[in-house]
């Protein structure tokens, strides 16, 4: 049962525990690292101005990082290997994330069954979606999509109006979103998406949350102004879009030889 949010008494952000360490204070790459397998390939990737991502697939051009959700376009990376792990670090102005094509699946990760005749990996099962600090507002979800093209989360209307009071983004948005007080970060709720883990037909069927905190959400620029990576879904007021933000410090893998997307939890 969901308990009013209390906005005028948000708690300090507790530490988000679930994050990759690895990926909360990232190395760039350097010249000492150790190389990858003959099975491996370690591409970087690059954020334009616009914050779309982007990794090199030939010597002189770069693919779009959505373009590896779709069947069809693997193939023009010329990597034989169907396992990729993509890694974005909190960070994103300091530290290139990178994209890993590989043969073997990564350790700890949940995996999510996706239809194979859909040519698009992005269906994120959910249950419901909340807005939590201290207390919880939610409603029931039925799916996400999971979108590489933009690093912004979309929530249903209801979510999005307690986010807004909740973060008191300013009016002076531009192409990058809604600004927002970097130093009231501390004081915004997390995000929390219940994921629907296993066959929906098997008795095994269980929840596990995706929680997407404030480190995640709002973006600081390197001119030191925030940015809210959230906004109303254009569509609908059950539907939810992930964006690459969602995934900031948390790896996220797609397993084109199962059909599966993996999500480290």
């Amino acid at each position: 049962m969901y308990i009013p949010l209390v906005l005028a008494a948000l708690p300090a952000l507790s530490r988000a525990t679930y994050l990759d360490p690895s990926l909360q204070h990232q190395k760039p790459l350097v010249e000492d690292a150790a190389p990858a397998s003959s099975d491996n390939a370690l591409l970087p990737l690059d954020l334009n101005q616009d914050l779309d991502y982007t990794f090199p697939s030939h010597p002189a051009s770069h693919t779009p990082l959505h373009r590896l959700q779709n069947s069809a376009a693997i193939h023009a990376t010329h990597h034989s290997n169907n396992v990729i792990r993509i890694s974005i670090p909190l960070d994103v102005f300091s530290y290139a994330g990178t994209v890993t094509f590989s043969a073997q699946r990564p350790a700890a990760f949940t995996w999510l069954s996706q239809n194979p005749w859909n040519p698009a990996m992005n269906h994120v099962p959910l249950v419901d979606a909340s807005v939590r600090k201290g207390g919880t507002v939610g409603m029931p979800v039925e799916t996400a999509t999971l979108d590489l093209s933009t690093p912004f989360l979309e929530l249903p209307t209801g979510l999005w109006d307690v986010l807004v009071l909740a973060t008191q983004p300013g009016r002076d948005a531009d192409a990058r979103g809604l600004s927002v007080e970097c130093a009231a970060r501390e004081r915004f709720p997390d995000l929390v998406f219940g994921v629907r883990t296993g066959d929906e037909e098997d008795d095994d069927e269980s929840v596990a949350e995706l929680v997407v905190t404030p480190a995640q959400y709002v973006l600081q620029s390197e001119d030191g102004k925030c940015t809210l990576l959230a906004r109303a879904a254009a569509h609908g007021d059950e539907s939810v879009t992930l964006g690459w933000a969602a995934f900031r410090g948390r790896p996220v893998a797609l397993d084109w030889e199962t059909s599966q997307l993996g999500i480290a939890m």
